[in-house]
């Protein structure tokens, strides 16, 4: 499959925002598990939000990846047209 221009500006999108979604819930990780002992509740709480969060990101750019690899039979309609 040859993609356009286009897509392949979006595939770049999409793969950037997996990409780092993945490097900032990997470095909150490492934090806390680095720096457990040191660290009130508040900030282990305050870590793990923010990689939570992260995670949610991650998640839309698949869901995204999906909808863009999705014969177009099958994509929702744009809400925007």
């Amino acid at each position: 499959m040859e993609l356009d221009a286009d897509e392949r500006s979006r595939l770049s999108d999409i793969c950037h925002d997996l990409r780092g979604g993945a490097w900032v819930v990997r470095g909150f990780l490492e934090l806390l598990h680095k720096n457990w002992a040191s660290y009130d509740e508040a900030k282990r709480r305050e870590l793990v939000r923010m990689a939570f969060e992260n995670c949610e990101r991650i998640e839309r750019a698949a869901r995204d990846l999906d909808t863009w690899r999705a014969p177009a039979s099958r994509r929702a309609p744009d809400a925007t047209a």
